[in-house]
């Protein structure tokens, strides 16, 4: 089963789907293992495990800094789940977007990876108004773009000629347009975000939205509306004017009539009188969407998600519910306020802590055998020179790391960090995290450290 949003509730979609399987090993670019339990349970002869002295002896050189930046690491042997390398690793430091890495784990472990998310159109019997209803798909696209080659947006038109289909089929051709965002609770944005960060990356927080509230669709780094919901809803009564539909007065905000939200439960039928969808739209699932927002860095889905994971534990959609409902997430696997404190799921904030050894706690779980909800996470995590993030990284003397090295990124002014996953000389499946604060540019030097890793037998 699986949770999909509808106005202010959750219903729930029967997703066809067998008994799950553990991920298969697959190899990406330059020979990369996709971290699995055939891949733990497969390590070569003399896989031994790098030893402290040893990696102290390659890594310590790398993470000098000069005076004003602080550096720290850690790194993890998945398969014991021991820690072979610290400096100060127990250091509460600024993620930046590492934390969505504890997003992911968090919405994971809420809800099933084939979760997927509703946009509804919705009419009261006896009006002329339809809703639009925002259930959390806020990469809903006018044009199925996408900086990321293997993500495909549902379409907002797919819901435009539903809808026509639908009223035509009625014997209507004429209605007045209103939109329900209230799945999501304000504020739009967290107390403590710039008020800049709405200039390009990332629009206020809602749970209707077209194209992640870009008014350019086709820049990355557009400016945002400051009503997407409301942006979304006009953009879908021109639309539906282009199909054939007269669209009357100007759209406004209107709650859904809850009857409609009751009667998509399973096993209940519609009350006599009540709302019925007259169309409807799902996301991509949920292991789909934090593929893409691992891959790209894209802050709106963290956000969602965030919320939605919020929603899924009976919480307040809000920037408080959210942060709560993950960290309550993360608590069960063993990261407590002494290893993570949060202000938002996307890490923009520069108020989010959390310690390296937090970090390889985390990705040692989805790599590790004990929980295999949360292996699609590791296909997420960008390759080094190859895909997402770190498509254009590990030059010069990281280059050794080109393949080889899985890791999520993260930047903001004064803070670099990086942390992923790796397999060294001798096959040993590594975690690691390497944070750095007050420097200019510290991502070659984060580079380096994860690429000495993969040149690394180190005993």
């Amino acid at each position: 089963m699986s949770a999909i949003g509808l106005g202010g509730a959750v219903a729930w979609q029967a997703e066809a789907a067998g008994p799950a399987q553990p991920a298969p090993v697959g190899a990406g670019p330059g020979g990369l293992a996709v971290a699995g339990p055939p891949a733990l349970a497969a390590l070569p002869a003399g896989a031994a495990v790098p030893t402290g002295t040893a990696l102290a002896a390659r890594l310590d050189q790398i993470v000098q800094g000069p005076a004003g930046t602080q550096i720290a690491a850690a790194v993890t042997d998945v398969a014991t789940g021991r820690l072979v390398y610290g400096r100060s690793q127990t250091l509460l430091m600024p993620p930046a977007s590492t934390i969505k890495i504890a997003t992911a784990v968090a919405a994971l472990e809420r809800m099933p990876g084939t979760t997927r998310f509703a946009t509804t159109v919705v009419q009261a019997p006896g009006t002329d108004r339809i809703v639009l209803v925002g259930g959390g798909d806020v990469t809903l696209s006018s044009n199925g773009a996408s900086p990321d080659p293997d993500f495909q947006p549902t379409l907002l038109q797919t819901l435009v000629d539903q809808t026509a289909a639908a009223l035509k089929a009625a014997g209507r051709t004429s209605v007045s347009v209103g939109y329900d965002d209230s799945a999501f609770a304000a504020p739009a944005q967290a107390a403590s975000w710039s008020s800049s960060y709405t200039n390009g990356d990332i629009a206020p927080v809602h749970a209707l939205e077209v194209d992640e509230g870009r008014t350019d669709p086709l820049s990355t780094y557009s400016a945002r509306e400051p009503n997407p919901a409301l942006s979304a809803a006009q953009l879908f009564a021109q639309r539906l004017a282009a199909d054939g539909i007269t669209v009357t007065g100007a759209v406004t905000a209107t709650a859904a009539p809850t009857e409609a939200t009751a009667a998509a439960a399973p096993g209940r039928t519609t009350p006599a009188g009540s709302a019925k969808p007259l169309a409807r739209v799902f996301s991509p699932p949920l292991d789909e969407l934090i593929d893409h927002m691992l891959t790209v860095s894209d802050d709106d889905v963290a956000e969602a998600l965030g919320h939605l994971t919020a929603r899924a534990a009976g919480q307040p959609a809000s920037f408080t519910g959210a942060t709560t409902s993950t960290a309550a997430e993360l608590q069960q696997l063993g990261l407590g306020p002494d290893a993570v404190q949060l202000y938002d799921n996307s890490g923009l904030s520069h108020q989010d802590r959390i310690t390296p050894a937090g970090l390889t706690t985390l990705l040692t779980q989805v790599a590790g055998p004990g929980h295999p909800e949360l292996r699609d996470i590791v296909g997420g995590l960008p390759i080094a020179g190859f895909t997402g993030t770190l498509g254009t990284r590990f030059t010069g003397p990281a280059s050794a790391g080109v393949g080889l090295v899985r890791a999520k990124t993260g930047t903001l002014t004064g803070v670099n960090t990086e942390a992923g996953l790796v397999e060294d000389a001798d096959g040993r499946l590594l975690a690691f995290a390497v944070m750095a604060t007050g420097a200019a540019d510290a991502e070659g030097q984060l580079d380096q450290f994860a690429a000495a890793l993969a040149g690394c037998g180190c005993r």
